[in-house]
């Protein structure tokens, strides 16, 4: 030991459990981040109808949905342990958790949340447009049907069978030699 040298005391950093709560914090953020970019895929894909590729979109959004599941489990059960070091009730949110933690990790706390929030809501709008987009796409689907039923006379009865039941117009005539 240096005996000329006097050391600044070392103060002890309290734990109280946050680095598994921000890992799982950080990656919720991915996984957001994630959902974000395939929300806005599926948005091109519906705009330019390729089915396909929004089939694969959606069942890789799915997959990421129930990762954040887990994750959001995860993270409530370190949020209570965290709250019940600090003496918080459990239902404390992130930033009752990042007053009462070490700066440092209180202030990561508070950016992850942040940033949570702004991709959360970027990817509700960018849902909304999608879900927008799909109803009109259906509506005029729906009007495409309408009209050709009208222009064919066919209708849109059902036998007792449940089988759809085509009837022709009596206006119609059907030339079979062709």
């Amino acid at each position: 030991m240096n005996r000329g040298m006097v050391s600044e005391p070392q103060i002890a950093r309290r734990d109280f459990g946050c680095a598994e709560l921000l890992a799982v914090l950080e990656e919720q953020r991915h996984l957001c981040q994630l959902l974000l970019e395939l929300s806005r895929g599926e948005r091109s894909a519906i705009a330019d109808s390729r089915v396909e590729q929004l089939e694969q979109f959606s069942a890789e959004k799915n997959g990421l949905v129930q990762q954040m599941e887990l994750l959001e489990g995860r993270r409530c059960a370190l949020s209570a342990e965290v709250a019940g070091r600090l003496g918080l009730p459990l239902g404390a949110n992130l930033a009752e958790l990042a007053a009462g933690v070490e700066p440092e990790d209180g202030g990561r706390l508070l950016e992850i949340r942040a940033h949570v929030a702004g991709v959360y809501s970027s990817l509700r709008a960018t849902n909304d447009g999608n879900m927008q987009l799909m109803r009109k796409s259906l509506d005029l689907v729906r009007d495409s049907l309408r009209q050709l039923r009208r222009a064919t006379g066919l209708g849109s009865s059902y036998t007792s069978a449940g089988k759809p039941s085509l009837s022709l117009n009596s206006n119609i005539t059907v030339d079979r030699t062709a």
